[in-house]
């Protein structure tokens, strides 16, 4: 059998897609019939658990790819997927092929806006570095607007920042823009109080996954940090400078940051991989994928039913 001719293709360089590479090059290390490939659009790593430090400051959050499979053999390929061929086994990018014998599919969530509307077209979102920018830079040109204002009622929508869902995403990027804001307002000599920093969560609670003991010392801290936390509200629709909610009055507010949901890429359907909740491609205990034992599906693309409950894991 000749070098390579057993490609084993990792989709996506998240945390699941990297940390799947890395162990298999470890596991073929030794068989030079197999040749571990991964394919990314970006040609760096995003640290997106500390995307909310970068959307506050200037935090590193990339790391380069090649850097990491630096004397592994694994071979990079910088590409937009854009469809699984499962009859030919292959992937298809928008300028190369890869074939493959073994598949594993881990290319990360999107935003889910969930069709509300004024949401995808006004909001931002926090799912990449350049989205990180987008916040900071739109954060400083509310302010750099609210300082040529005297009044105040027509300065507060300019001061005001929404974030919609309380997850771990929405408390942590809450967190940290408080005390960019703070900042700000020293920066453009404001006073801190004329700002407002809205958390908004659909369940009872924030961090509804939680332990009650977290859920109550997160709430102490967001409230000395001067968070306003609206719990059992949801987000209706975001029109210019106004964010309508229900129950509510609607927030005046130029700024709406969505982290209230992800959903898995259509690619996922348009190759016919089964698919089930938010997109999730159906697999069982080994994250097979049904009819298709050599692929694989991991992280936020795999849905894994639990035999006892029938829920997802």
């Amino acid at each position: 059998m000749s070098a390579g001719s057993n490609p084993v293709v990792v989709l996506g360089a998240g945390y699941g897609g990297i940390t799947a590479t890395l162990r298999l090059a470890k596991l073929f290390k030794n068989h030079p019939d197999y040749q571990v490939h991964l394919a990314d659009r970006h040609p760096y790593h995003l640290l997106e658990t500390r995307l909310h430090e970068a959307a506050a400051r200037r935090a590193e959050v990339t790391v380069p790819i090649l850097g990491l499979l630096k004397k592994r053999k694994v071979l990079f390929h910088l590409a937009e997927i854009l469809k699984i061929d499962l009859e030919n086994k292959k992937v298809i990018c928008l300028d190369q092929e890869i074939p493959y014998h073994y598949l594993v599919v881990a290319l990360g969530s999107k935003t889910n806006f969930y069709d509300i509307p004024g949401l995808k077209e006004r909001a931002l979102e926090l799912k990449s570095f350049h989205d990180t920018l987008k916040i900071r830079d739109q954060i400083e040109r509310m302010f750099a607007k609210a300082a040529g204002i005297a009044d105040p009622v027509q300065r507060k929508p300019y001061l005001t920042f929404v974030i919609g869902g309380g997850g771990l995403t929405g408390v942590e990027l809450a967190a940290e823009l408080s005390e960019f804001i703070e900042e700000l307002s020293l920066r453009y000599r404001m006073n801190p109080s004329d700002s407002n920093l809205i958390l908004i969560e659909v369940s009872s609670s924030i961090l509804p996954n939680l332990k009650e003991n977290l859920i109550q010392r997160t709430k102490r801290e967001l409230i000395e940090k001067r968070v306003k936390t609206l719990e059992s509200t949801r987000v209706m629709e975001m029109k210019p400078g106004l964010v309508i909610i229900q129950p509510g009055q609607p927030l005046q507010a130029h700024t709406l940051i969505w982290a209230g949901g992800i959903r898995i890429s259509s690619l996922m359907q348009a190759s016919g991989l089964e698919t089930g909740l938010l997109g999730r491609i159906v697999v069982d205990e080994f994250l097979q994928v049904k009819n298709y034992p050599q692929v694989y599906a991991i992280g936020d693309n795999a849905l894994a039913i639990n035999p006892k409950t029938g829920q997802p894991v």
